[in-house]
């Protein structure tokens, strides 16, 4: 006859999960929130240099930007200025003149 009771005599809890379960369970155990990681904040900050050529190369390229800013600029005021002395300017010392003429 056969008997119903469980072949295995150990004390061990039984649990039923399934492989899925189980990898999930791994999966949480093993994630890492990778925004906290030292890489990642590494990563973020740039490393400063003290070597003088490094320093020189920079400065040439921020006179450069500087000029050609300066330079983009300088072609737009030109033309604003213009515009106010002939719109503004020249306006009000008309109507100033008419005015103290006709007095």
């Amino acid at each position: 006859t056969t008997s119903l009771e469980p072949q295995c005599q150990c004390t061990c809890v039984e649990q039923n999960i399934t492989l899925e379960e189980k990898l999930n369970n791994i999966k949480k155990e093993l994630f890492v929130n990778k925004s906290t990681l030292s890489s990642r904040r590494r990563k973020l900050i740039s490393a400063g240099d003290k070597r003088t050529s490094a320093k020189q190369i920079g400065l040439i390229g921020a006179t450069f930007l500087g000029v050609f800013l300066f330079m983009f600029i300088s072609g737009d005021l030109l033309n604003v200025l213009i515009f106010v002395y002939k719109n503004v300017f020249v306006k009000i010392f008309r109507i100033k003149y008419d005015k103290m003429e006709s007095k």
